[in-house]
């Protein structure tokens, strides 16, 4: 599944995507006390309890995905490790976090002062 960068993910996004992957897993025999149920149920506790869930969403995704390469790394690693639906779950959340992390490095990029912003400031001063 591509997802354009155009699209904006929200937490809500996020979130669902989570339980979908809590509900494949225990679907494909992981134990509601299993390591990776733990792990994902912390992430969706996280996600649901926040005060500002946007923003938990937002440092996952730039922590998860700092650059373009993990996420190559992600899904080979995840097509190797899981089969069926959770893969695609799977897939499936870190697609979001990825495009999430994307747009974030470009907002930042596009955010970032320039030179010459710098000599307008000056100037101004």
């Amino acid at each position: 599944m591509q997802i354009s960068h155009q699209m904006q993910v929200s937490h809500q996004d996020i979130k669902k995507a989570t339980y979908e992957v809590i509900k494949s897993a225990l679907e494909a025999g992981f134990g509601e006390t299993s390591n990776f149920i733990g792990f994902y149920a912390k992430c969706a506790k996280l996600i649901r309890d926040s005060n500002d869930p946007k923003a938990v969403v937002i440092r996952s995704a730039l922590k998860i995905f700092p650059d373009e390469e993990t996420w190559t790394q992600k899904k080979n690693e995840l097509a190797l490790k899981y089969r069926g639906n959770l893969r695609l779950d799977l897939l499936k959340l870190y697609e979001l976090y990825h495009t999430l992390s994307d747009l974030e490095r470009c907002n930042s990029k596009e955010t970032r002062m320039t030179d010459a912003d710098i000599d307008n400031l000056l100037d101004r001063l």
